[in-house]
């Protein structure tokens, strides 16, 4: 079969053209008749399909927005290990807003920790002040306002802080206190995700996929999740599964997908044993070698 858009020759099962990424009309794998991305089961046979696209984006979203929320507490601790590099004037003023942000050998007082957080950011310190955007994104300690928040990360990220460039890419993506820009959202994020980061470096292999701020490239959405993956995040390992086992911006391959899928299971994530599980029941025809290595790993696992 052929794409109809760049007639690249499709391997037989792929939803994707592995060259250009074009979608392939799906088919019910039992009897063969044309359905709908969001199809459970077949008309026409009553086959169980694979999960909608809707529920899929669903998922996508909510990892998203975890990996939002996880890099920011993972920031907040990273600023402790900071310290040293924090100017002498402004360290003590740091700290100690630290301690009450966190409660920690004191009562827990946002009001408290917002003060000392603006003494800090107003001498420059681009920590305190991305704490600052944070504490006015989410309304700790000061009454909730996104202008402020953008305010804040613009002049952390313009030190070249990594978390508050990755804060302010939230800000330009949901288009929370300023315009929605996904271009600006990209260039951000792509700042953050080459200097490693895996919640960034995740979410771009999103917006590529999608075409957000980009045009929609399977190819280069791939490459970053790959990057993630190869960090150890779960979810973009699970991913990487699904792409090669589509053939979505990379040669279709079962093997590959499902040594990605084993990889993400041992983390623990939930999306990647169904996957397995939708893996058993259709190599399950053929046992094939493949299906005996699924099997194996399955008994082990079980």
């Amino acid at each position: 079969m052929k794409c109809s858009k760049c007639s690249a020759e499709i391997d037989e099962g792929s939803k994707f053209c592995s060259n250009c990424g074009q979608k392939v009309e799906s088919v019910c794998p039992q009897c063969g008749k044309q359905v709908k991305d969001t199809d459970t089961f077949c008309s026409n046979c009553g086959t169980k399909l694979n999960e909608s696209i809707s529920d899929i984006n669903i998922k996508k979203e909510d990892i998203y927005n975890k990996a939002i929320s996880d890099k920011k507490l993972k920031d907040e601790d990273l600023y402790n290990e900071k310290m040293e590099n924090i100017k002498i004037e402004d360290k003590n003023l740091y700290k100690e807003g630290m301690l009450y942000y966190r409660g920690k050998g004191v009562e827990q007082d946002y009001k408290k920790a917002f003060e000392l957080f603006t003494k800090a950011a107003n001498q420059g310190d681009a920590a305190a002040q991305n704490l600052l955007g944070i504490m006015y994104q989410e309304g700790r300690g000061v009454e909730q306002d996104y202008k402020k928040a953008i305010e804040w990360y613009t002049k952390a990220a313009n030190q070249g802080d990594d978390p508050a460039q990755f804060n302010l890419g939230g800000m330009y993506k949901e288009g929370k206190g300023v315009e929605q820009d996904y271009k600006k959202a990209i260039e951000l994020y792509t700042k953050v995700a080459n200097q490693g980061d895996v919640c960034a470096q995740y979410i771009l292999g999103f917006m590529y996929e999608e075409g957000k701020g980009v045009e929609q490239d399977y190819k280069k959405a791939f490459d970053w999740f790959t990057k993630a993956a190869n960090q150890g995040d779960a979810a973009a390992q699970n991913i990487l599964g699904i792409m090669y086992k589509e053939g979505r911006g990379v040669k279709k391959d079962y093997d590959k997908a499902l040594e990605w899928y084993i990889k993400a299971v041992n983390q623990g994530d939930e999306c990647a044993k169904n996957n397995l599980d939708s893996l058993y029941r259709e190599l399950y025809r053929e046992k094939n070698s493949l299906f005996v290595k699924l099997l194996n790993f399955l008994k082990k696992y079980l």
